[in-house]
């Protein structure tokens, strides 16, 4: 007689054993069972099956195949530098975007495709879920997240003053290019040159990773949608909730250190986290000027980079003591 409950459960453990993983595997999966072969043996009709669910296509030519394996492999690469500059600099900002990996990629991984269970395109050799695209997820999130950083940073009126054209090449490179010291290891302020480049790199590396899913195959474009969605809400929650708040709360603490070793001065994390001047809040009170002309009329006007202020004397509130005498010199306006 027709068990309808055994036979439902065998089924229902069928399904569960196969999860999301294609016809072309399954298959030969049952197959190499019954033979009592490794299924290691199990190739991919439409190709390769490379480490983190990227697919090397026999359905593509070389140049797009080499495209498309460049940018599946991007957000490791990405992944990998940010892990080894962490390691090294040892750093609160290092780790902030590290752990914030950490967790996006688990949220994608363990909750959200283990939800779903949506398998991928027919062409992929990737035998993992697909829905929502890590790929994406990552892309999106971390390029909103580095943009994000860049344009709280951006100082308009850093710009180099009237020296040798040498000079002023030397000054761009410097801060232009401050960056390839690490994906996480932007300067305090960036000019506008510096931020558009900034943008344009990271938008080079990371917004085609999400076409490049779609184009291989590897992905639906639903699935990469949903995953680039993922990414841009974990983006801003974790700029405006996480590290923005906690930057705040740590600007007066730059020499921070942990846990402060009194004999040696060693470290195992440190306060790499800097606010720029202007996002600051300054007490009016800390210190006054002394104008040496009262009734003199300063020049005022957008377009200035450089005013002779006519101030000799700076002075604490309250008397106690000169803190810096300025005669006549050329200061460089930076804010209103």
């Amino acid at each position: 007689p027709w068990d309808g409950a055994s036979n439902c459960s065998e089924l229902s453990m069928q399904q569960e054993r196969k999860g999301c993983k294609p016809p072309w595997y399954t298959d030969k999966y049952d197959e190499l069972v019954r033979q009592g072969q490794s299924i290691k043996n199990i190739k991919c009709p439409n190709g390769i099956r490379l480490p983190g669910d990227v697919t090397l296509s026999n359905h593509l030519s070389t140049p797009e195949n080499v495209m498309c394996v460049f940018y599946g492999f991007v957000p490791m690469l990405v992944i990998a530098v940010a892990v080894v500059e962490f390691l090294y600099v040892r750093g609160t900002r290092e780790l902030f975007f590290v752990l914030y990996v950490a967790v996006t990629t688990a949220l994608n991984e363990v909750v959200l495709k283990g939800l779903v269970k949506q398998p991928r395109p027919p062409k992929s050799c990737a035998v993992t879920c697909g829905m929502p695209s890590s790929h994406a997820t990552f892309a999106m999130g971390f390029f909103i997240v580095m943009f994000l950083d860049a344009a709280s940073r951006i100082n308009p009126m850093d710009v180099p003053g009237e020296e040798h054209p040498e000079a002023v090449c030397n000054y761009w490179m410097q801060r232009s290019l401050a960056f390839i010291r690490g994906p996480l290891s932007n300067p305090v302020t960036l000019s506008n040159g510096s931020f558009v480049i900034t943008c344009l790199t990271w938008g080079f590396l990371l917004l085609p990773v999400p076409l490049s899913r779609i184009y291989v195959g590897d992905h639906s474009t639903p699935q990469v949608v949903l995953g680039s969605a993922a990414g841009l809400l974990y983006g801003f929650i974790f700029f405006y909730c996480v590290y923005a708040p906690f930057a705040v709360y740590m600007a007066d603490a730059e020499k921070w250190r942990w846990p402060r070793n009194p004999w040696r001065g060693t470290h195992v994390l440190k306060n790499t986290i800097r606010l720029p001047w202007w996002r600051r809040k300054v007490n009016p009170h800390h210190i006054s000027i002394v104008d040496s002309e009262p009734d003199a009329a300063l020049v005022y006007g957008r377009s200035l980079v450089r005013v002779e202020v006519p101030i000799h004397l700076a002075q604490r509130v309250g008397g106690d003591g000169r803190v810096g005498v300025v005669h006549g010199q050329k200061l460089q306006v930076v804010g209103g």
